[in-house]
C-alpha cells in the first residue's frame, strides 16, 4: 500500500483563497479537505469556485482525478489532477457553483499508484 498527497488550490468568487488536501491511500475514494480548518467543501456554501490548480506527487487517478460530489456521490464537476514529476501546475478558470452545504471533494485513486 502507498500514499500520496493531493492538494487542490482554488480562489473563490469572494476573492479568498483556500488550499484542499490530503493523504491519500492507494485503491481508495476518499474527501479531500480543508488544510487549515478541516473543514470539506460543504463549509464554502454559497460561494462559488472560479479558479483552481490540483497537483499530486507519485500519484495516478481512475476517471477524472478529484471531482466534486453532491450528497448522494453524483459527480458535480471534475478537477484535472497535474502530477510534479511529470508537469508545472498552472491556475485554470472555471465556474463551480454555488456550493451547497452537503458537497464534497473526493478523488479517486488507482490500485496501484505510480
Amino acid at each position: 500500500m502507498t500514499n500520496s498527497i493531493v492538494t487542490v488550490s482554488m480562489m473563490t468568487n469572494t476573492g479568498r483563497e483556500y488550499i484542499f488536501s490530503s493523504d491519500v491511500i492507494d485503491g481508495s475514494f476518499q474527501e479531500i479537505t480543508d488544510l487549515i480548518t478541516g473543514s470539506g467543501l460543504g463549509s464554502l456554501q454559497g460561494q462559488t469556485i472560479v479558479k483552481f490548480m490540483a497537483h499530486c506527487e507519485n500519484f495516478v487517478t481512475e476517471g477524472a482525478g478529484v471531482v466534486v460530489v453532491d450528497p448522494q456521490n453524483t459527480p458535480i464537476a471534475s478537477i484535472p489532477v497535474c502530477q510534479l514529476e511529470q508537469n508545472n501546475p498552472m491556475w485554470q478558470d472555471c465556474s463551480i457553483g454555488p456550493i451547497n452545504l452537503n458537497w464534497a471533494m473526493k478523488v479517486f485513486s488507482s490500485a496501484a499508484l505510480a
